[in-house]
């Protein structure tokens, strides 16, 4: 599992979405120590799917609509911002696939793709409750989602994975997120896949 604190994510946050992106498509070896996924069940695959084929009908119809109208280099510009974009959604949906919430003795270990990561020590686990609905939820400004779809896919699709899982902390604690940027962590939102498994794992 990838857990970078704040200089190697900002350092080796492409190369990680790019290296999965093209060479790391096999089967995923779980670890021997206690671990859950937490893609399994959410529409994310069909969300990415439909994305990267937008995406690509756009890089193409972009070049023979821009061709004749901007200079050669702008063209250039725009489509390899484009490739870029289409490549990260697919590394991004690779490591999404393959995050886990790892439990062992001591500590807890969750990474949401490249997005964000967080390590927290098992004696900082104040409490952990099952969501039924997301009005059970305590909201708090210093939440950390465990889930596959990002959370801003919401306001333009509509869709969001079903959190199930609230682990509310002792004190804050610290995460990492895309390019290093920090925040100070009390609640953790999960929507795991096995949430029996990991209920009785961490309490």
């Amino acid at each position: 599992m990838i857990v970078l604190n704040k200089r190697l994510q900002a350092i080796l946050g492409d190369a990680f979405v790019f290296y999965y992106a093209f060479f790391k498509w096999g089967r995923i070896q779980e670890d021997k120590q206690l671990s859950f996924s937490y893609h399994k069940k959410s529409l994310y695959l069909f969300i990415f799917l439909a994305l990267v084929h937008e995406q690509l009908l756009e890089f193409i119809a972009f070049h023979y609509l821009l061709n004749d109208r901007f200079p050669d280099f702008l063209v250039s510009l725009l489509q390899v911002i484009h490739l870029y974009g289409i490549i990260y959604l697919i590394g991004d949906y690779n490591l999404v696939r393959r995050g886990r919430v790892k439990v062992d003795d001591t500590k807890i270990l969750i990474n949401v793709g490249i997005r964000k990561s967080i390590e927290i020590d098992r004696k900082e686990v104040k409490s952990v409750s099952v969501i039924h609905s997301e009005k059970e939820l305590i909201h708090a400004s210093s939440s950390f989602w465990v889930v596959a779809t990002p959370l801003f896919y919401k306001q333009f699709i509509g869709f969001k994975d079903d959190i199930n899982c609230q682990v509310i902390l002792k004190k804050a604690i610290r995460s990492y997120g895309f390019l290093g940027i920090s925040r100070d962590i009390t609640h953790i939102n999960l929507a795991v896949d096995d949430l029996e498994g990991f209920v009785k794992s961490i309490s």
